[in-house]
């Protein structure tokens, strides 16, 4: 796939995903953090530079430990492109906003 292909695929995903979140909680944005292959280094999709200020817990969840590869879905298993594994609050501080505790 092309660079031009990859950066429309990235486009159209990221799209896809703010209309279904706006849908359903108003008005949002998003940001895609993805690894094209197993081992491949993460990459981030963030046109509008929503993750800007969050670098050190970014780099603590996915550069400084590889357990959020282990607990991802084999792609391998995929039968729908469109299929998504669900991932809760990646936000490690704990009573952050969005925590599902009570």
């Amino acid at each position: 796939m092309t660079n031009s292909a990859k950066h429309l695929s990235l486009f159209h995903m990221a799209d896809g995903l703010r209309q279904g979140l706006s849908r359903f909680s108003g008005p949002s944005r998003v940001a895609l953090l993805y690894a094209e292959k197993p081992d491949d280094p993460i990459r981030v999709y963030d046109p509008q530079e929503l993750l800007r200020g969050h670098e050190s817990m970014l780099r603590e969840i996915y550069l400084d430990s590889p357990e959020w590869r282990t607990r991802a879905g084999s792609t391998s298993d995929l039968k729908n492109p469109a299929q998504v594994f669900p991932e809760g609050n990646v936000d490690p501080r704990p009573n952050s906003r969005g925590s599902s505790g009570s």
